[in-house]
């Protein structure tokens, strides 16, 4: 996993390098910026790549049928079926396709699952 810094990609430098502060320059040695970096380094810890998906709006059918019985004025007994389906257009992970039960938009911009970031963007 990469890290958040990563002292392997640092340059060779000098013995001794400049840093501002302000409109002051100071000249400090290098070997305390590296073991400041190696302190950094060492607090943190591995990061994961971010994830990007898109949510896809699929069919889904919801409900079903009920069956209902009643007496007419007559006496007569009877049975209706009752048709309680509905179709919704409900949202899909891209990149998990695991359904999202949250109607919440804060919920939205990331997959409960597998907490990829959905922005629209693809993933590398």
């Amino acid at each position: 996993m990469p890290r958040y810094v990563d002292l392997s990609k640092m340059p060779q430098l000098e013995a001794w390098g400049f840093c501002c502060e302000g409109e002051n320059y100071a000249f400090v040695p290098v070997a305390d910026v590296i073991q400041a970096l190696r302190q950094a380094e060492a607090q943190t810890g591995e990061v994961a790549p971010v994830v990007h998906g898109h949510w896809v709006y699929k069919r889904r059918r919801s409900g079903g049928f009920r069956i209902r019985t009643g007496l007419l004025k007559n006496g007569e007994r009877v049975k209706v079926l009752i048709d309680e389906r509905e179709d919704t257009m409900e949202p899909f992970c891209s990149v998990c396709g695991t359904h999202n039960d949250s109607t919440n938009d804060q919920n939205m911009r990331y997959c409960p699952h597998c907490w990829a970031k959905m922005d629209g963007e693809q993933s590398q």
